[in-house]
């Protein structure tokens, strides 16, 4: 029994995309109450990257304007 090319390549199309909807689907449906915030005045927090904290426990010169910038990003939300 030959199976045609374009017979394995209509299944695995097939098994991928009923894959790809299965993963989409088990995450968006349990979650789906918590996937967009009711509330808009909500703020998230904001990750400051870089930079380094000096041994005295002190924000370097950069770390100080990343936070400025986070905090003043961070408000106008």
């Amino acid at each position: 029994m030959k199976i045609s090319f374009k017979k394995i390549i209509s299944i695995t199309t097939a098994a991928v995309l009923f894959f790809l909807l299965s993963i989409i689907l088990s995450v968006r449906f349990p979650y789906r109450d918590r996937m967009y915030a009711e509330q808009w005045d909500l703020k998230a927090p904001i990750i400051v990257l870089g930079s380094k904290v000096e041994e005295n426990g002190a924000a370097s010169d950069w770390l100080a304007r990343r936070v400025e910038a986070g905090v003043a990003i961070w408000e106008k939300r």
